[in-house]
């Protein structure tokens, strides 16, 4: 396996992301909120409520590690805090990764999370899971990975490299307490940085 990433298996794969924090990997202890703006550059025209589930369970998961997320358009996308998430056509990812299997993408320290969103609505079939759910926890997910050092796929929770289809139907993914602690840290280091 290259250095981008990581395959996700669940009978989907995702590469680079890494899964930290189940229910019960530990809840975070309480700590100051910290906000982060994520622009979603929607290419393969999901529906709007399918769009609307996935940003509820993902910002769940940011809201259970003290982040609010505020999902803007990509044009008022700027600053250090803000990220970019692009939902992908099956088309316009295959140049990328030849797996049928991926669904997602990010290589840490880029600004850009990248999920196929044929590939999760044909896997949430499969599951018998809402295509808005898997979308969020695939959205929160590689967003890990951009928030996260390299390499942080873990044993359990969100974070693992393949996705733990029951918590995530019953809505228990969510990251350890370290990852949590790693995101805060880095999102406070950021948002020093950006007002000076």
């Amino acid at each position: 396996m290259d250095s981008r990433g990581r395959i996700w298996p669940t009978g989907l794969f995702i590469l680079a992301m890494t899964y930290g924090g189940a229910a019960g990997a530990g809840a975070a202890p309480q700590q100051e909120v910290r906000d982060l703006t994520v622009a979603v550059a929607d290419y393969a025209d999901v529906d709007s409520k399918t769009m609307k589930e996935a940003e509820r369970v993902a910002s769940d998961v940011y809201r259970r590690a003290g982040i609010e997320i505020q999902w803007v358009e990509p044009s008022t996308y700027e600053g250090a805090t803000r990220l970019y998430v692009n939902v992908l056509s099956q088309e316009m990812a295959a140049p990328y990764y030849a797996s049928d299997e991926t669904v997602g993408f990010a290589i840490p320290g880029s600004r850009a999370a990248n999920v196929i969103y044929e590939r999760i609505r044909q896997a949430a079939r499969r599951r018998h899971v809402a295509s808005g759910l898997l979308l969020g926890y695939v959205i929160a997910h590689e967003l890990g990975h951009l928030l996260l050092p390299a390499h942080s796929h873990s044993s359990s929770g969100l974070m693992r490299p393949d996705i733990d289809m029951e918590l995530a139907a019953t809505k228990k993914l969510r990251f350890t307490a370290h990852q949590v602690a790693l995101i805060q840290e880095r999102l406070t280091v950021q948002s020093v940085v950006s007002t000076q």
